[in-house]
This record gives structure tokens, sequence and C-alpha cells, in this order.
């Protein structure tokens, strides 16, 4: 079975549009996002910023059923995940479940927005 997961959202897709967009969350003051929670042993990642922000990504896991949303304590953080950060420009990149650990259940992104402006979005296909 496979399934989409939109990971950061607060404006909706473009319903005029040719081509199917993914919904963005706007990032312009200092502040942490996380992405919505998905789970699969096998899923793919692409994420997209716009505009010219500069922050820094991370890919989170847990073995928690309930994992806490608000803050990190029931996450770790997957170090081996190629993520390509926001340095000023717009840009993307490709995260899958072959860079995680094998034990974790759940995983979510988290944005620290530095400085710029701009947009976030993505989306994970689950069970590809």
């Amino acid at each position: 079975m496979k399934y989409d997961i939109t990971l950061f959202s607060s404006v909706p897709a473009s319903s005029g549009a040719t081509q199917q967009t993914i919904p963005t969350k706007p990032v312009a003051a200092a502040a942490t996002h996380y992405s919505q929670v998905w789970g699969s042993e096998d899923w793919s990642a692409i994420v997209r910023y716009t505009g010219t922000p500069t922050g820094t990504f991370t890919l989170w896991g847990t073995t928690k059923r309930n994992p806490g949303l608000a803050d990190d304590t029931d996450w770790v953080q997957i170090v081996d995940a190629a993520i390509v950060n926001p340095a000023g420009a717009a840009g993307k990149f490709h995260v899958q479940s072959s860079e995680t650990e094998a034990s974790l259940t759940r995983y979510r992104l988290k944005y620290v927005h530095a400085s710029g402006s701009g947009a976030i979005g993505g989306e994970v296909a689950v069970g590809c």
C-alpha cells in the first residue's frame, strides 16, 4: 500500500494548478517547525524550500507509540540522513528509510529557521 503524507502545511495547494502542488508553510521569523509524523518501514521523503531561507533541517525518529510532539523529549536525531540545509536560496533534498535505524517506528522532520524568508514543504511516500 502506498500513500502520501504532507509534511509542512499551512497554505493549501493551488486548486488551479495543472500539476500537483505540495502545500507549504511560510517561514520568516526565527522559529522551530515540526513536520507531520509518519510511520512505516519503507518510506521516501522529498522536502523543498523556496525564497531565501537560512536554517537547519534534521530528521528524528522514535519507538514510542504516542510520542510528545511539542519538543524533542521522546525523539532521537538521525545523524546519517542526507539533508541539504537552506543557505539563503531555494532548494530541495530527498531522504529515505534506508538512511535510518530499523528499530525506529515513527519519524518527523524538524526545521529551525534562522533568517531570511520563504516557504517549506514536502511529502512522504509511505509503503513505496
